[in-house]
Protein backbone atom coordinates (compact mmCIF):
# COMPACT_ATOMS: atom_id res chain seq x y z
CA UNK A 1 0.00 0.00 0.00
CA UNK A 2 2.84 2.41 0.81
CA UNK A 3 4.40 1.76 -2.59
CA UNK A 4 1.10 2.44 -4.33
CA UNK A 5 0.53 5.72 -2.53
CA UNK A 6 4.17 6.73 -3.20
CA UNK A 7 4.18 9.27 -0.44
CA UNK A 8 5.12 9.64 3.22
CA UNK A 9 3.99 6.49 5.06
CA UNK A 10 0.91 7.08 7.12
CA UNK A 11 2.64 5.87 10.23
CA UNK A 12 5.08 8.81 9.92
CA UNK A 13 2.30 11.38 9.68
CA UNK A 14 2.55 13.91 12.57
CA UNK A 15 -1.22 14.21 12.70
CA UNK A 16 -1.66 10.47 12.94
CA UNK A 17 1.07 10.19 15.56
CA UNK A 18 -0.65 12.82 17.69
CA UNK A 19 -3.98 11.06 17.32
CA UNK A 20 -2.47 7.71 18.32
CA UNK A 21 -0.77 9.22 21.37
CA UNK A 22 -4.04 10.82 22.41
CA UNK A 23 -5.89 7.55 22.00
CA UNK A 24 -3.28 5.67 24.01
CA UNK A 25 -3.52 8.23 26.82
CA UNK A 26 -7.31 8.00 26.77
CA UNK A 27 -7.36 4.19 26.86
CA UNK A 28 -4.79 4.05 29.65
CA UNK A 29 -7.36 5.30 32.11
CA UNK A 30 -9.84 2.62 31.00
CA UNK A 31 -7.38 -0.26 30.77
CA UNK A 32 -8.47 -2.17 33.83
CA UNK A 33 -12.24 -1.79 33.24
CA UNK A 34 -11.82 -2.79 29.59
CA UNK A 35 -9.70 -5.81 30.48
CA UNK A 36 -12.31 -6.97 32.94
CA UNK A 37 -15.06 -6.42 30.39
CA UNK A 38 -13.47 -8.38 27.54
CA UNK A 39 -11.37 -10.98 29.36
CA UNK A 40 -12.81 -14.46 28.79
CA UNK A 41 -13.92 -16.41 31.82
CA UNK A 42 -11.15 -18.52 33.29
CA UNK A 43 -11.42 -22.28 33.52
CA UNK A 44 -9.95 -23.91 36.60
CA UNK A 45 -10.16 -27.64 36.04
CA UNK A 46 -9.58 -29.82 39.08
CA UNK A 47 -8.47 -33.39 38.33
CA UNK A 48 -9.96 -35.38 41.20
CA UNK A 49 -8.14 -38.40 42.65
CA UNK A 50 -8.60 -41.67 40.80
CA UNK A 51 -11.32 -44.07 41.89
CA UNK A 52 -10.17 -47.59 41.08
CA UNK A 53 -9.33 -50.93 42.69
CA UNK A 54 -5.77 -51.51 43.92
CA UNK A 55 -4.64 -53.41 40.81
CA UNK A 56 -5.59 -50.46 38.58
CA UNK A 57 -4.28 -47.63 40.77
CA UNK A 58 -0.86 -47.46 39.16
CA UNK A 59 -2.15 -47.49 35.60
CA UNK A 60 -5.00 -45.09 36.37
CA UNK A 61 -2.75 -42.58 38.16
CA UNK A 62 -0.47 -42.60 35.14
CA UNK A 63 -3.47 -41.95 32.90
CA UNK A 64 -4.41 -38.87 34.96
CA UNK A 65 -0.86 -37.51 34.90
CA UNK A 66 -0.72 -37.99 31.12
CA UNK A 67 -4.12 -36.33 30.71
CA UNK A 68 -3.03 -33.41 32.92
CA UNK A 69 -0.11 -32.68 30.59
CA UNK A 70 -2.41 -32.89 27.57
CA UNK A 71 -4.89 -30.46 29.16
CA UNK A 72 -2.13 -27.92 29.74
CA UNK A 73 -1.53 -27.76 26.00
CA UNK A 74 -5.17 -26.86 25.30
CA UNK A 75 -6.89 -23.48 25.24
CA UNK A 76 -10.33 -21.93 25.02
CA UNK A 77 -9.90 -18.93 22.77
CA UNK A 78 -7.75 -16.57 24.84
CA UNK A 79 -9.24 -17.73 28.13
CA UNK A 80 -6.91 -18.92 30.84
CA UNK A 81 -7.03 -22.66 31.44
CA UNK A 82 -5.63 -23.66 34.81
CA UNK A 83 -5.28 -27.37 35.45
CA UNK A 84 -5.14 -28.46 39.09
CA UNK A 85 -3.38 -31.87 39.01
CA UNK A 86 -4.51 -34.88 41.03
CA UNK A 87 -1.49 -34.56 43.33
CA UNK A 88 -2.68 -31.11 44.41
CA UNK A 89 -6.31 -32.13 44.86
CA UNK A 90 -5.17 -35.11 46.92
CA UNK A 91 -2.79 -33.05 49.10
CA UNK A 92 -5.65 -30.63 49.84
CA UNK A 93 -7.97 -33.43 50.83
CA UNK A 94 -10.26 -32.77 47.86
CA UNK A 95 -12.08 -35.95 46.85
CA UNK A 96 -15.34 -34.73 45.30
CA UNK A 97 -16.68 -31.87 43.15
CA UNK A 98 -18.16 -29.96 46.08
CA UNK A 99 -14.77 -29.81 47.82
CA UNK A 100 -13.04 -28.82 44.56
CA UNK A 101 -15.26 -25.74 44.37
CA UNK A 102 -15.00 -24.86 48.06
CA UNK A 103 -11.30 -25.53 48.73
CA UNK A 104 -9.63 -24.99 45.35
CA UNK A 105 -12.11 -22.49 43.84
CA UNK A 106 -12.22 -24.64 40.70
CA UNK A 107 -14.84 -23.99 38.04
CA UNK A 108 -14.92 -27.58 36.78
CA UNK A 109 -13.91 -30.99 38.08
CA UNK A 110 -12.94 -34.18 36.28
CA UNK A 111 -13.51 -37.55 37.93
CA UNK A 112 -12.09 -40.77 36.46
CA UNK A 113 -13.20 -44.21 37.61
CA UNK A 114 -11.71 -47.51 36.44
CA UNK A 115 -12.86 -51.07 37.00
CA UNK A 116 -12.49 -54.45 35.38
CA UNK A 117 -15.34 -56.18 33.61
CA UNK A 118 -15.25 -59.34 31.47
CA UNK A 119 -11.51 -59.14 30.95
CA UNK A 120 -11.57 -55.46 29.95
CA UNK A 121 -10.91 -52.19 31.73
CA UNK A 122 -13.95 -49.90 31.85
CA UNK A 123 -13.18 -46.19 32.09
CA UNK A 124 -15.87 -43.77 33.24
CA UNK A 125 -15.15 -40.05 33.16
CA UNK A 126 -17.42 -37.27 34.44
CA UNK A 127 -16.93 -33.53 33.92
CA UNK A 128 -18.85 -31.42 36.44
CA UNK A 129 -19.58 -27.69 36.19
CA UNK A 130 -19.12 -26.63 39.79
CA UNK A 131 -21.19 -23.43 39.80
CA UNK A 132 -24.36 -25.51 39.76
CA UNK A 133 -22.91 -29.00 40.32
CA UNK A 134 -24.16 -30.06 36.89
CA UNK A 135 -22.57 -33.01 35.12
CA UNK A 136 -21.68 -31.67 31.68
CA UNK A 137 -20.82 -35.05 30.24
CA UNK A 138 -20.22 -38.66 31.20
CA UNK A 139 -17.85 -40.66 29.01
CA UNK A 140 -17.87 -44.46 29.25
CA UNK A 141 -15.62 -46.78 27.24
CA UNK A 142 -14.06 -50.25 27.36
CA UNK A 143 -10.43 -51.11 26.68
CA UNK A 144 -8.54 -54.33 26.06
CA UNK A 145 -4.84 -54.86 26.79
CA UNK A 146 -4.13 -53.79 23.22
CA UNK A 147 -5.81 -50.38 23.69
CA UNK A 148 -4.88 -49.48 27.31
CA UNK A 149 -2.49 -46.89 25.93
CA UNK A 150 -5.35 -45.04 24.24
CA UNK A 151 -7.12 -44.14 27.50
CA UNK A 152 -5.29 -40.82 28.22
CA UNK A 153 -6.01 -39.39 24.77
CA UNK A 154 -9.66 -40.45 24.97
CA UNK A 155 -10.12 -38.99 28.46
CA UNK A 156 -8.60 -35.70 27.31
CA UNK A 157 -10.69 -35.59 24.14
CA UNK A 158 -13.94 -36.21 26.01
CA UNK A 159 -13.25 -33.40 28.50
CA UNK A 160 -12.01 -31.12 25.73
CA UNK A 161 -15.33 -31.50 23.96
CA UNK A 162 -17.30 -30.93 27.18
CA UNK A 163 -15.44 -27.69 27.95
CA UNK A 164 -15.44 -26.51 24.33
CA UNK A 165 -11.64 -26.27 24.42
CA UNK A 166 -9.73 -25.60 21.24
CA UNK A 167 -6.98 -27.77 19.93
CA UNK A 168 -7.80 -30.99 18.18
CA UNK A 169 -5.82 -34.18 17.55
CA UNK A 170 -5.25 -35.03 13.92
CA UNK A 171 -6.40 -38.61 13.60
CA UNK A 172 -3.91 -40.88 11.91
CA UNK A 173 -3.87 -44.46 10.76
CA UNK A 174 -0.90 -46.78 10.46
CA UNK A 175 0.62 -47.34 7.00
CA UNK A 176 -0.31 -51.02 7.15
CA UNK A 177 -4.00 -50.22 7.57
CA UNK A 178 -4.14 -47.29 5.14
CA UNK A 179 -4.80 -49.26 1.95
CA UNK A 180 -7.88 -51.04 3.32
CA UNK A 181 -9.12 -47.82 4.96
CA UNK A 182 -8.73 -45.74 1.80
CA UNK A 183 -10.52 -48.35 -0.31
CA UNK A 184 -13.35 -48.37 2.23
CA UNK A 185 -13.61 -44.59 2.02
CA UNK A 186 -13.96 -44.84 -1.75
CA UNK A 187 -16.93 -47.20 -1.51
CA UNK A 188 -18.49 -45.29 1.41
CA UNK A 189 -18.54 -42.04 -0.55
CA UNK A 190 -19.15 -43.41 -4.05
CA UNK A 191 -22.90 -43.72 -3.51
CA UNK A 192 -25.43 -44.86 -0.90
CA UNK A 193 -25.38 -48.51 -1.96
CA UNK A 194 -21.74 -49.69 -1.85
CA UNK A 195 -21.78 -50.37 1.89
CA UNK A 196 -21.27 -54.13 1.43
CA UNK A 197 -17.94 -53.39 -0.23
CA UNK A 198 -16.95 -50.76 2.36
CA UNK A 199 -17.82 -52.70 5.55
CA UNK A 200 -15.23 -55.53 5.33
CA UNK A 201 -12.52 -53.04 4.33
CA UNK A 202 -13.12 -50.90 7.43
CA UNK A 203 -13.24 -54.03 9.59
CA UNK A 204 -9.86 -55.08 8.21
CA UNK A 205 -8.40 -51.59 8.75
CA UNK A 206 -9.63 -51.62 12.36
CA UNK A 207 -7.95 -55.01 12.88
CA UNK A 208 -4.67 -53.76 11.41
CA UNK A 209 -4.69 -50.54 13.46
CA UNK A 210 -6.67 -50.95 16.70
CA UNK A 211 -5.46 -47.54 17.96
CA UNK A 212 -7.01 -45.36 15.26
CA UNK A 213 -10.66 -44.24 15.63
CA UNK A 214 -10.99 -43.71 11.89
CA UNK A 215 -11.86 -47.24 10.66
CA UNK A 216 -14.48 -47.83 13.37
CA UNK A 217 -16.09 -44.40 12.82
CA UNK A 218 -16.35 -45.00 9.07
CA UNK A 219 -17.58 -48.55 9.68
CA UNK A 220 -20.43 -47.09 11.74
CA UNK A 221 -21.36 -44.81 8.83
CA UNK A 222 -21.34 -47.70 6.36
CA UNK A 223 -23.60 -49.72 8.67
CA UNK A 224 -25.95 -46.74 8.96
CA UNK A 225 -26.10 -46.65 5.15
CA UNK A 226 -26.96 -50.35 5.10
CA UNK A 227 -29.69 -49.89 7.67
CA UNK A 228 -31.26 -47.04 5.68
CA UNK A 229 -31.26 -49.19 2.56
CA UNK A 230 -32.63 -52.34 4.21
CA UNK A 231 -34.48 -51.24 7.40
CA UNK A 232 -32.86 -54.23 9.13
CA UNK A 233 -32.27 -53.32 12.81
CA UNK A 234 -29.20 -55.59 12.98
CA UNK A 235 -27.14 -52.96 11.21
CA UNK A 236 -28.05 -50.25 13.71
CA UNK A 237 -26.93 -52.53 16.54
CA UNK A 238 -23.62 -53.16 14.78
CA UNK A 239 -23.24 -49.42 14.11
CA UNK A 240 -23.65 -48.82 17.86
CA UNK A 241 -20.82 -51.27 18.56
CA UNK A 242 -18.52 -49.76 15.93
CA UNK A 243 -19.15 -46.26 17.20
CA UNK A 244 -18.47 -47.30 20.81
CA UNK A 245 -15.08 -48.63 19.68
CA UNK A 246 -14.30 -45.37 17.88
CA UNK A 247 -15.39 -43.18 20.80
CA UNK A 248 -13.19 -45.16 23.18
CA UNK A 249 -10.21 -43.98 21.13
CA UNK A 250 -11.15 -40.34 20.48
CA UNK A 251 -14.65 -39.03 21.27
CA UNK A 252 -13.71 -35.54 20.01
CA UNK A 253 -12.56 -36.71 16.58
CA UNK A 254 -14.45 -35.10 13.70
CA UNK A 255 -15.23 -38.44 11.97
CA UNK A 256 -16.39 -39.87 15.32
CA UNK A 257 -18.57 -36.83 15.99
CA UNK A 258 -20.03 -37.09 12.48
CA UNK A 259 -20.88 -40.77 12.89
CA UNK A 260 -22.38 -40.06 16.34
CA UNK A 261 -24.66 -37.35 14.96
CA UNK A 262 -25.74 -39.46 12.01
CA UNK A 263 -26.54 -42.40 14.27
CA UNK A 264 -28.65 -40.22 16.56
CA UNK A 265 -30.48 -38.79 13.55
CA UNK A 266 -31.11 -42.26 12.16
CA UNK A 267 -32.56 -43.30 15.51
CA UNK A 268 -34.99 -40.37 15.35
CA UNK A 269 -33.23 -38.21 17.94
CA UNK A 270 -32.29 -35.07 15.99
CA UNK A 271 -32.06 -32.96 19.14
CA UNK A 272 -29.25 -35.24 20.32
CA UNK A 273 -27.57 -35.13 16.92
CA UNK A 274 -27.26 -31.32 16.81
CA UNK A 275 -24.59 -30.97 19.54
CA UNK A 276 -22.28 -33.32 17.63
CA UNK A 277 -22.58 -31.30 14.43
CA UNK A 278 -22.22 -28.05 16.35
CA UNK A 279 -18.97 -29.33 17.86
CA UNK A 280 -17.67 -30.19 14.37
CA UNK A 281 -18.37 -26.61 13.30
CA UNK A 282 -16.33 -25.35 16.25
CA UNK A 283 -13.43 -27.57 15.23
CA UNK A 284 -13.81 -27.19 11.46
CA UNK A 285 -15.92 -24.13 10.56
CA UNK A 286 -15.77 -24.95 6.85
CA UNK A 287 -16.96 -28.55 7.13
CA UNK A 288 -19.74 -28.80 4.52
CA UNK A 289 -21.07 -32.14 5.73
CA UNK A 290 -21.60 -30.76 9.23
CA UNK A 291 -23.86 -28.04 7.82
CA UNK A 292 -25.77 -30.62 5.76
CA UNK A 293 -26.30 -32.85 8.76
CA UNK A 294 -27.39 -29.90 10.90
CA UNK A 295 -29.89 -28.96 8.19
CA UNK A 296 -31.34 -32.47 8.25
CA UNK A 297 -31.59 -32.39 12.05
CA UNK A 298 -33.34 -29.01 11.96
CA UNK A 299 -35.73 -30.29 9.31
CA UNK A 300 -36.59 -33.31 11.46
CA UNK A 301 -37.65 -30.92 14.20
CA UNK A 302 -39.70 -28.72 11.85
CA UNK A 303 -37.18 -25.86 12.23
CA UNK A 304 -37.50 -25.09 8.54
CA UNK A 305 -35.87 -21.65 8.40
CA UNK A 306 -32.83 -22.91 10.29
CA UNK A 307 -32.65 -25.92 7.96
CA UNK A 308 -32.72 -23.75 4.83
CA UNK A 309 -30.04 -21.47 6.24
CA UNK A 310 -27.79 -24.48 6.90
CA UNK A 311 -28.32 -25.81 3.37
CA UNK A 312 -27.47 -22.43 1.88
CA UNK A 313 -24.38 -22.17 4.05
CA UNK A 314 -23.23 -25.59 2.88
CA UNK A 315 -23.68 -24.57 -0.76
CA UNK A 316 -21.79 -21.30 -0.23
CA UNK A 317 -18.86 -23.18 1.31
CA UNK A 318 -18.49 -25.47 -1.73
CA UNK A 319 -20.65 -24.42 -4.71
CA UNK A 320 -19.35 -27.33 -6.81
CA UNK A 321 -20.27 -30.12 -4.40
CA UNK A 322 -23.19 -31.99 -5.96
CA UNK A 323 -24.38 -33.57 -2.70
CA UNK A 324 -25.43 -30.25 -1.16
CA UNK A 325 -27.83 -29.59 -4.04
CA UNK A 326 -29.28 -33.10 -3.90
CA UNK A 327 -30.01 -32.85 -0.17
CA UNK A 328 -31.47 -29.36 -0.53
CA UNK A 329 -33.70 -30.75 -3.27
CA UNK A 330 -34.85 -33.58 -1.03
CA UNK A 331 -35.75 -30.97 1.59
CA UNK A 332 -37.98 -29.13 -0.91
CA UNK A 333 -39.46 -32.41 -2.14
CA UNK A 334 -40.43 -33.45 1.38
CA UNK A 335 -42.37 -30.20 1.76
CA UNK A 336 -44.19 -30.46 -1.55
CA UNK A 337 -42.18 -27.75 -3.32
CA UNK A 338 -41.47 -29.85 -6.39
CA UNK A 339 -40.33 -27.11 -8.79
CA UNK A 340 -37.68 -25.95 -6.31
CA UNK A 341 -36.71 -29.57 -5.70
CA UNK A 342 -36.30 -30.23 -9.42
CA UNK A 343 -34.08 -27.15 -9.76
CA UNK A 344 -31.74 -28.42 -7.04
CA UNK A 345 -31.64 -31.94 -8.52
CA UNK A 346 -30.67 -30.46 -11.89
CA UNK A 347 -27.92 -28.51 -10.14
CA UNK A 348 -26.63 -31.79 -8.69
CA UNK A 349 -26.70 -33.50 -12.11
CA UNK A 350 -24.83 -30.59 -13.72
CA UNK A 351 -22.00 -31.08 -11.22
CA UNK A 352 -22.05 -34.90 -11.21
CA UNK A 353 -23.55 -36.29 -14.45
CA UNK A 354 -22.87 -39.87 -13.33
CA UNK A 355 -24.70 -39.54 -9.98
CA UNK A 356 -27.71 -41.77 -10.63
CA UNK A 357 -29.55 -40.90 -7.40
CA UNK A 358 -29.97 -37.32 -8.61
CA UNK A 359 -31.72 -38.57 -11.78
CA UNK A 360 -33.99 -40.74 -9.63
CA UNK A 361 -34.80 -37.76 -7.40
CA UNK A 362 -35.47 -35.54 -10.42
CA UNK A 363 -37.72 -38.18 -11.95
CA UNK A 364 -39.79 -38.35 -8.77
CA UNK A 365 -40.15 -34.56 -8.65
CA UNK A 366 -41.17 -34.39 -12.32
CA UNK A 367 -43.73 -37.12 -11.76
CA UNK A 368 -45.25 -35.12 -8.91
CA UNK A 369 -45.46 -32.18 -11.32
CA UNK A 370 -47.35 -34.45 -13.79
CA UNK A 371 -44.48 -34.26 -16.29
CA UNK A 372 -44.58 -38.02 -16.78
CA UNK A 373 -42.85 -38.23 -20.15
CA UNK A 374 -39.75 -36.38 -18.98
CA UNK A 375 -39.87 -38.21 -15.65
CA UNK A 376 -39.72 -41.59 -17.41
CA UNK A 377 -36.80 -40.45 -19.55
CA UNK A 378 -34.86 -39.24 -16.52
CA UNK A 379 -35.56 -42.42 -14.54
CA UNK A 380 -34.41 -44.60 -17.42
CA UNK A 381 -31.20 -42.57 -17.51
CA UNK A 382 -30.74 -43.40 -13.85
CA UNK A 383 -31.34 -47.11 -14.50
CA UNK A 384 -28.87 -47.11 -17.40
CA UNK A 385 -26.19 -45.92 -14.96
CA UNK A 386 -27.23 -48.37 -12.21
CA UNK A 387 -30.41 -50.32 -11.58
CA UNK A 388 -31.72 -49.32 -8.16
CA UNK A 389 -34.82 -50.16 -6.17
CA UNK A 390 -35.76 -46.46 -5.89
CA UNK A 391 -35.73 -45.80 -9.63
CA UNK A 392 -37.76 -48.95 -10.36
CA UNK A 393 -40.30 -48.02 -7.69
CA UNK A 394 -40.64 -44.52 -9.16
CA UNK A 395 -41.24 -45.93 -12.64
CA UNK A 396 -43.89 -48.21 -11.19
CA UNK A 397 -45.58 -45.22 -9.56
CA UNK A 398 -45.73 -43.39 -12.88
CA UNK A 399 -47.38 -46.41 -14.53
CA UNK A 400 -49.87 -46.63 -11.65
CA UNK A 401 -50.86 -42.99 -12.13
CA UNK A 402 -51.37 -43.75 -15.82
CA UNK A 403 -53.81 -46.54 -14.80
CA UNK A 404 -51.30 -49.15 -16.02
CA UNK A 405 -51.23 -51.19 -12.83
CA UNK A 406 -50.20 -54.45 -14.51
CA UNK A 407 -46.99 -52.78 -15.76
CA UNK A 408 -46.60 -51.04 -12.41
CA UNK A 409 -46.63 -54.37 -10.54
CA UNK A 410 -43.75 -55.64 -12.70
CA UNK A 411 -41.60 -52.60 -11.86
CA UNK A 412 -42.46 -52.88 -8.18
CA UNK A 413 -41.51 -56.55 -8.08
CA UNK A 414 -38.17 -55.80 -9.72
CA UNK A 415 -37.63 -53.14 -7.09
CA UNK A 416 -38.46 -55.59 -4.28
CA UNK A 417 -36.00 -58.13 -5.71
CA UNK A 418 -33.29 -55.59 -4.85
CA UNK A 419 -34.76 -54.37 -1.55
CA UNK A 420 -37.46 -56.77 -0.31
CA UNK A 421 -38.19 -54.88 2.95
CA UNK A 422 -38.97 -51.43 1.50
CA UNK A 423 -42.40 -50.73 2.99
CA UNK A 424 -43.15 -47.94 0.49
CA UNK A 425 -42.69 -50.28 -2.47
CA UNK A 426 -44.62 -53.01 -0.64
CA UNK A 427 -47.49 -50.57 -0.20
CA UNK A 428 -47.34 -49.58 -3.87
CA UNK A 429 -47.39 -53.15 -5.17
CA UNK A 430 -50.24 -53.96 -2.76
CA UNK A 431 -52.26 -50.99 -4.03
CA UNK A 432 -51.72 -51.90 -7.69
CA UNK A 433 -52.48 -55.57 -7.01
CA UNK A 434 -55.71 -54.57 -5.28
CA UNK A 435 -56.77 -52.36 -8.20
CA UNK A 436 -56.29 -55.18 -10.73
CA UNK A 437 -58.32 -57.59 -8.59
CA UNK A 438 -55.49 -59.64 -7.05
CA UNK A 439 -56.88 -59.28 -3.54
CA UNK A 440 -54.98 -62.17 -1.94
CA UNK A 441 -51.65 -60.90 -3.23
CA UNK A 442 -52.57 -57.39 -2.17
CA UNK A 443 -53.32 -58.47 1.39
CA UNK A 444 -50.04 -60.40 1.61
CA UNK A 445 -48.11 -57.37 0.44
CA UNK A 446 -49.94 -55.13 2.91
CA UNK A 447 -49.01 -57.50 5.74
CA UNK A 448 -45.36 -57.57 4.68
CA UNK A 449 -45.36 -53.80 4.41
CA UNK A 450 -46.88 -53.40 7.86
CA UNK A 451 -44.21 -55.65 9.39
CA UNK A 452 -41.41 -53.75 7.68
CA UNK A 453 -42.84 -50.36 8.66
CA UNK A 454 -43.24 -51.46 12.28
CA UNK A 455 -39.65 -52.70 12.37
CA UNK A 456 -38.54 -49.27 11.17
CA UNK A 457 -40.86 -47.52 13.62
CA UNK A 458 -39.35 -49.47 16.51
CA UNK A 459 -35.98 -47.97 15.60
CA UNK A 460 -37.39 -44.46 15.21
CA UNK A 461 -40.71 -44.11 17.08
CA UNK A 462 -40.79 -40.34 16.50
CA UNK A 463 -40.91 -40.63 12.73
CA UNK A 464 -44.20 -39.19 11.57
CA UNK A 465 -43.30 -40.35 8.05
CA UNK A 466 -43.09 -44.03 9.01
CA UNK A 467 -46.08 -43.85 11.33
CA UNK A 468 -48.22 -42.48 8.49
CA UNK A 469 -47.51 -45.63 6.49
CA UNK A 470 -48.33 -47.82 9.50
CA UNK A 471 -51.68 -46.01 9.65
CA UNK A 472 -52.37 -46.65 5.98
CA UNK A 473 -51.45 -50.35 6.25
CA UNK A 474 -53.77 -50.66 9.25
CA UNK A 475 -56.61 -49.10 7.26
CA UNK A 476 -56.11 -51.53 4.38
CA UNK A 477 -55.83 -54.51 6.74
CA UNK A 478 -59.15 -53.74 8.42
CA UNK A 479 -57.88 -52.12 11.64
CA UNK A 480 -59.76 -48.80 11.64
CA UNK A 481 -59.17 -47.85 15.28
CA UNK A 482 -55.44 -48.33 15.01
CA UNK A 483 -55.32 -46.56 11.65
CA UNK A 484 -57.07 -43.47 13.04
CA UNK A 485 -54.81 -43.37 16.09
CA UNK A 486 -51.59 -43.82 14.11
CA UNK A 487 -52.41 -41.13 11.54
CA UNK A 488 -53.28 -38.62 14.26
CA UNK A 489 -49.90 -39.25 15.88
CA UNK A 490 -48.14 -38.95 12.51
CA UNK A 491 -49.76 -35.56 11.89
CA UNK A 492 -48.69 -34.35 15.33
CA UNK A 493 -45.11 -35.51 14.78
CA UNK A 494 -44.73 -34.16 11.21
CA UNK A 495 -47.44 -31.57 10.57
CA UNK A 496 -45.80 -30.10 7.44
CA UNK A 497 -44.38 -33.22 5.77
CA UNK A 498 -46.10 -33.54 2.42
CA UNK A 499 -45.93 -37.35 2.44
CA UNK A 500 -47.59 -37.49 5.86
CA UNK A 501 -50.33 -35.12 4.69
CA UNK A 502 -50.93 -37.12 1.53
CA UNK A 503 -50.93 -40.42 3.41
CA UNK A 504 -53.42 -38.93 5.91
CA UNK A 505 -55.85 -38.11 3.10
CA UNK A 506 -55.52 -41.63 1.69
CA UNK A 507 -55.91 -43.23 5.11
CA UNK A 508 -59.05 -41.29 6.00
CA UNK A 509 -60.52 -41.96 2.56
CA UNK A 510 -59.79 -45.70 2.96
CA UNK A 511 -61.53 -45.56 6.34
CA UNK A 512 -64.56 -43.85 4.80
CA UNK A 513 -63.94 -40.65 6.78
CA UNK A 514 -64.44 -38.14 3.98
CA UNK A 515 -64.83 -35.13 6.26
CA UNK A 516 -61.49 -35.86 7.93
CA UNK A 517 -59.84 -36.34 4.53
CA UNK A 518 -61.16 -32.98 3.32
CA UNK A 519 -59.97 -31.30 6.49
CA UNK A 520 -56.43 -32.38 5.60
CA UNK A 521 -56.88 -31.50 1.93
CA UNK A 522 -57.69 -27.92 2.94
CA UNK A 523 -54.22 -27.46 4.45
CA UNK A 524 -51.94 -29.18 1.92
CA UNK A 525 -49.63 -27.21 -0.42
CA UNK A 526 -50.91 -26.57 -3.93
CA UNK A 527 -48.54 -29.11 -5.49
CA UNK A 528 -49.76 -31.84 -3.13
CA UNK A 529 -53.36 -30.93 -3.89
CA UNK A 530 -52.68 -31.37 -7.59
CA UNK A 531 -51.09 -34.75 -6.94
CA UNK A 532 -54.12 -35.85 -4.93
CA UNK A 533 -56.28 -34.70 -7.81
CA UNK A 534 -54.90 -37.50 -9.99
CA UNK A 535 -54.26 -40.26 -7.45
CA UNK A 536 -55.79 -43.54 -8.70
CA UNK A 537 -57.40 -44.30 -5.31
CA UNK A 538 -59.11 -40.93 -4.88
CA UNK A 539 -61.70 -40.96 -7.66
CA UNK A 540 -64.51 -40.81 -5.10
CA UNK A 541 -62.93 -37.86 -3.31
CA UNK A 542 -62.46 -36.01 -6.60
CA UNK A 543 -66.16 -36.25 -7.31
CA UNK A 544 -66.97 -34.45 -4.05
CA UNK A 545 -67.91 -30.81 -4.71
CA UNK A 546 -65.95 -29.68 -1.66
CA UNK A 547 -62.79 -31.14 -3.17
CA UNK A 548 -63.42 -29.57 -6.58
CA UNK A 549 -63.97 -26.21 -4.87
CA UNK A 550 -60.57 -26.49 -3.17
CA UNK A 551 -58.90 -27.37 -6.49
CA UNK A 552 -60.61 -24.42 -8.18
CA UNK A 553 -59.40 -22.07 -5.45
CA UNK A 554 -55.86 -23.37 -5.85
CA UNK A 555 -55.96 -22.53 -9.57
CA UNK A 556 -57.13 -19.05 -8.67
CA UNK A 557 -54.32 -18.68 -6.16
CA UNK A 558 -56.76 -18.87 -3.22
Amino acid sequence: MLAVFDRRPLWKSPALAAAVLGLVALLAGFQQPLMKLFKPAEIRLAILPLQAPADLQEMGSGVLQDATERFRRLRRGSATLVVIPPSETLSNGVKDPQAAAKVLHATHALQLKLHREEGQVVAEESVVELANQRTVRTFLARYSEVTYGDIPAAVTAAARSSLRLQGVDVDTISPGATTAYDQGLYFLNRDNYSFDAAIPLFQEAARLDPHSPLPSARLAEALIQKFRATNDPRWIQQADQALAAAMALNPDSVPVLMASGRLEGTKGRPEKALPYFSRIQELEPHNVDAHLRMAAAYNSQDMLEAAMESYRKAISLDPNYYKTYEEFGLFFYAHGQYAQAAEQFRNAIARAPGFYDAYTDLGAALSEMTQDEEAERVLKTSLNIKETARALNSLGAIKAYQAKDVEAVQFYKRSLSINPTNFICLMNVADSSRRIGEQTNARDFYREGMKSALDRLNEDPRSGFTRAYVAYFAARLGEPTRAASEIQQALQLSPTDKTVLRRAVLTYEALGKRDEALRIVARVPVQVLRELNRHPDLAGLRSDSRFTDLVAKSHEGG
